[in-house]
């Protein structure tokens, strides 16, 4: 039997180990999404489909958002409230049928990219894209669940698989997607010379949850987050540092 969890998502810490092969002055900016599929929102229907939409919180801003002008190797920069937090109230689903509750899911999706010549009205095109493509696979997830496709003897690992998966394909081709909204927000003479040197993606990550990661976390403790962005060496080496914490 699970209850709802009152938790507070940090992001804290941006590490740069190596700001990458470029000389010219690196800028690190951060989009984060925040969401959950949980029972405030989101309810187990008599024939075991989801029905609902899940709840969301996106960061704020793009180009300077990090608060700092020009990162040097083994810099830490503390990641801003407006971009890295999220308090909620996390709540099970329940099942039909039963007088028992199922473990909701959790999602973080942390986008680290290095401005270039892309306008501020641009990359903030290409980040509201990217929100929007977030919010809609992760309510088309919900919609195109079937109950018919889970293994009934493992039913919280074969669903968390299954939102896991979703999410990993609602990112592929993420580069492109917020290059082509980037293009329709600006304009022609901006496109060329974002074309000198375009906003570089320096490296993603995702983060899920479901209540059986927090069943044990006692009132003030926390667990980590921690996740290293060096896919690229030409885009540096970095670290991304927080923790989730029960209220």
């Amino acid at each position: 039997m699970f209850t709802p969890i009152s938790l507070k998502i940090h992001l804290q810490h941006l590490i740069c180990h190596d700001k990458g092969k470029s000389k010219k002055t690196c800028n690190p900016y951060m989009w984060c999404a925040f969401f959950k599929i949980d029972g405030s929102t989101v309810h187990i229907s008599n024939n075991f489909t989801l029905k609902g939409t899940g709840q969301f919180q996106f960061s704020k801003g793009s180009h300077g958002n990090l608060h700092l002008m020009g990162v040097e190797n083994n810099t830490t920069v503390t990641i801003p409230q407006s971009i890295g937090h999220w308090e909620t109230l996390f709540t099970p689903l329940q099942l039909p049928y039963f007088k028992t509750s199922f473990p909701a899911m959790m999602g973080i999706i942390v986008v680290l990219l290095k401005q270039g010549s892309v306008s501020y009205t641009g990359v903030e095109a290409g980040h509201q894209a990217l929100n929007n493509f977030i919010q809609h696979d992760v309510n088309k997830a919900i919609e195109n669940f079937d109950p018919q496709h889970i293994d009934i003897y493992h039913i919280e690992k074969a669903m968390r698989h299954y939102f896991r998966t979703e999410l990993d394909k609602a990112v592929v081709g993420m580069d492109s997607k917020i290059m082509q909204a980037i293009v329709k927000g600006q304009s022609v003479f901006q496109n060329l010379w974002s074309i000198v040197q375009r906003d570089q993606l320096i490296g993603h990550h995702i983060w899920d949850f479901n209540h059986f990661d927090f069943k044990s976390l006692l009132p003030k403790q926390s667990l980590p987050l921690q996740h290293r962005l060096n896919q690229n060496p030409t885009l540096g080496d970095w670290e991304i540092k927080g923790h989730i914490s029960r209220i």
